[in-house]
């Protein structure tokens, strides 16, 4: 990339040094002047794209570490439909391979079809993910956490279904939210984008013990050959961030036959809520049945 930057450069400064005398003076040659430089200013700026978008994601932690990615571990496409996924859609998932594992593995269950779908709770997970990030991560410290996986079926195209899962309007109804809201969007690309999201769940908890979650979500979404599409969650720190120190995880979207489309969604939850023994196990019901709820109700949105 550095290279291909430097002789771009060179390339411009060679072309911008005709001045005065060195200047041809037909019009036709000054036209190949000016259209040369436009070229190269094209490509310097396609060059800076393309290096934005294959960032490693500084600064997050890699959860549940695995094999890097490689070609043979792509979710498989339908037979119909297959083709090797791009490679850039081994970025995707960088620094997350263990999540995309599980994901995997949940795409591989035997789920029946229907407008419910199936939860794996994951409680190994769970275990690993608060003993890597105990003492902080990377919203704060990870004292409790809840992780779910959701399978199943859909009578929607995968981008209409991951346009339903990016709804921040639906997200907040699902959800529950007192507030679910389209941040900003860090780039919108054909077929990738990046959208910062702020939620807010208020006066969660039961009896006295109440709190307020608010934080910050960051989806990536990619639109890839064979009609499927891959999201990605991650934290976004905040100073107005409370509670919430981490929400992570991804969806794969494949297209079926019937015009249908399997989903499987992995979601980490962590808190930095700590509580006595006895509120303990409530608390963490609390927190699965918010996203169990939040599936469901988005299956039954998705198969009205």
């Amino acid at each position: 990339m550095g290279g291909a930057l430097t002789r771009v450069r060179g390339a411009w400064r060679r072309v911008g040094s005709y001045r005065g005398d060195a200047m041809p003076r037909r019009r036709s040659s000054l036209r190949s002047h000016l259209a040369t430089r436009l070229r190269l200013l094209v490509a310097l700026i396609v060059s800076v794209f393309a290096s934005a978008s294959c960032r490693t994601y500084a600064g997050h932690p890699v959860l549940l570490s695995a094999p890097r990615l490689t070609a043979d571990a792509v979710p498989p496409e339908p037979a119909a439909t297959a083709e090797p996924a791009p490679a850039e859609a081994a970025l995707m998932f960088l620094g997350l391979e263990g999540v995309l594992r599980h994901l995997k593995a949940l795409h591989a269950l035997p789920v029946a079809q229907g407008p419910a779908p199936h939860f794996e709770r994951l409680p190994e997970v769970a275990a690993s993910v608060q003993a890597r990030f105990r003492d902080g991560g990377f919203g704060g410290a990870v004292r409790n956490v809840v992780v779910l996986g959701t399978t199943g079926f859909v009578p929607l195209a995968p981008k209409a279904m991951a346009d339903l899962m990016q709804d921040p309007e639906v997200e907040r109804q699902v959800l529950a939210a007192s507030t679910f809201r389209r941040e900003e969007t860090l780039y919108a690309l054909p077929g990738a984008s990046r959208v910062r999201y702020r939620a807010e769940l208020l006066q969660m908890g039961m009896g006295p013990i109440r709190f307020d979650l608010r934080f910050n979500i960051v989806s990536e979404r990619r639109d890839l050959p064979g009609g499927r599409v891959w999201l990605r969650y991650d934290p976004a720190a905040e100073p107005a961030n409370e509670r919430v120190t981490l929400w992570r995880g991804g969806v794969l979207l494949e297209p079926i036959a019937g015009g249908q489309t399997r989903v499987s969604e992995l979601v980490i939850l962590g808190t930095d809520i700590q509580v006595a023994g006895p509120f303990l196990g409530p608390l963490l019901q609390l927190s699965r049945s918010t996203l169990e709820n939040r599936a469901t109700n988005l299956w039954r949105r998705a198969w009205q």
